[in-house]
């Protein structure tokens, strides 16, 4: 098969992410990773990383720190633009050659039990056992206790901050979807939590004690000192020693001391935390692709995520207009995202995302009118960011969120400009050289 064949057969099956109904356990997957000899048990010194918010963020930051000290494996979700990017080894994706390869492989054991998710994170699996990776970061996908991931035995369970996502499948309580993240912690366990709301931290301390699992907390066990943000990252230090961060916004400083803590728990020394943290890079996260006027794409997609993203815009940038392309899953907290955009916002382009789970934009135009922000909806976010492009003036700020599918779809379409420019600046330091 191809690599096109290949997408089209694993999305033939259950698949979450795309509406399909699923109910999550872990007995397919445990019976058939048995079938293919137990490749997730090859896995040296793997951690997981769960949470509502930030999960993707650490673990690339965790990987960017790792991957200095050898191959290490890294598979997140879901993936912006091409399905190779959740499974890497030092941020190098799987090639569609080893895709298909393994895929052909393990397709006559797989029966018609398992679910997309657990057949891509099985893919994941065999390549870094076949790889032979020093260390592997998992982020996991949805919850904890009955995810795909968690037939791991990780070294270190990480759980960032938890709030209300996935309401219908984790439970309507902080309690509930708490007990659900902390089903990635070990009987006498290493375990690291970011900040977290008083109902989930008591609920992680008293799932730590039961099993006797050594529990890091940041903001009790480590702190943060002289943080200072900007439109280049930001710098601060823990326990006297400096750090300067790419990624943007205060809240990824948090997921950046939930690293640091992981790391030195791991054994990695001072030295290589600093130059990891320093280089890391995420894309559709707080991201910059253009400047004047400002094109930012974030995949904000619940209330939690989005004030921090409103704040982040505001301290961050300076800006006259602000116009927004939206578009969101139709699963999603659609009236808790707009009334906490909708104060900022000058206007709006709402966009259907290209999947069956996109919420309907005739439905969010009517959210944003009741909130009184003008607003148009148009075909696709290709035509969202070119009208958006054609309305804002130099010193405006263009914000593309609501979901990492809208994101993902603009970066398609910007990809092309990006890589040329990439090329353009590398053929110039090149040429600089030789002379």
């Amino acid at each position: 098969m191809n690599f096109k064949e290949a997408i089209e057969f694993i999305y033939s099956f259950r698949d979450w992410e795309r509406g399909s109904r699923y109910r999550f356990d872990l007995s397919n997957i445990n019976e058939f990773l048995k079938k293919i000899d137990s490749p997730h048990s090859k896995i040296k010194r793997p951690i997981l990383v769960a949470g509502t918010k930030g999960k993707g963020s650490t673990a690339c930051i965790l990987s960017s720190i790792l991957g200095l000290t050898g191959k290490t494996g890294t598979f997140t979700s879901p993936h912006l633009i091409n399905i190779r990017e959740r499974i890497k080894i030092n941020d190098e994706p799987i090639s569609e050659a080893n895709f298909i390869k393994i895929l052909e492989e393990i397709k006559p054991l797989m029966g018609n039990k398992l679910s997309t998710f657990e057949i891509i994170t099985s893919i994941a699996f065999v390549y870094f056992a076949r790889e032979n990776v020093d260390s592997a970061v998992f982020e996991v996908g949805l919850g904890g206790r009955l995810d795909a991931t968690n037939v791991l035995n990780p070294e270190i369970s990480v759980i960032m901050p938890i709030s209300f996502d996935h309401t219908d499948i984790l439970g309507n309580t902080l309690e509930s979807i708490a007990r659900e993240k902390c089903g990635i912690i070990r009987e006498k366990g290493k375990v690291v939590s970011a900040p977290q709301p008083p109902e989930a931290l008591e609920i992680i301390k008293e799932v730590c004690k039961f099993k006797k699992a050594k529990l890091w907390i940041i903001g009790e066990d480590m702190f943060c000192e002289n943080l200072r943000c900007d439109i280049k990252g930001a710098r601060f230090s823990v326990d006297n020693k400096k750090y300067s961060l790419s990624l943007l916004g205060r809240h990824q400083v948090i997921n950046a001391l939930t690293a640091i803590c992981a790391s030195q728990i791991y054994g990695i020394p001072y030295n290589i935390i600093k130059k990891g943290i320093s280089q890391v890079r995420f894309p559709g996260r707080l991201d910059v692709v253009a400047k004047n006027p400002w094109v930012v794409l974030d995949g904000a997609h619940n209330t939690a995520s989005a004030w921090v993203l409103r704040r982040s815009v505001i301290e961050l940038f300076d800006f006259r207009n602000l116009i927004f392309i939206f578009g969101m899953l139709k699963d999603k907290d659609k009236e808790g995202l707009i009334e906490i955009f909708g104060p900022i916002m000058n206007y709006v382009f709402i966009t259907p995302l290209q999947s069956p789970r996109s919420a309907d934009p005739k439905e969010l135009l009517k959210i944003f009118n009741r909130v009184g922000v003008k607003a148009k909806i148009v075909k696709d976010s290709t035509t969202a960011l070119k009208k958006a492009r054609e309305k804002a003036g130099s010193r405006d700020l263009i914000l593309a969120s609501g979901s990492l599918y809208l994101v993902g779809e603009l970066l398609a379409s910007l990809e092309l400009q990006r890589t040329l420019k990439k090329n353009f600046y590398r053929r110039d330091a090149e040429d600089a050289k030789k002379k």
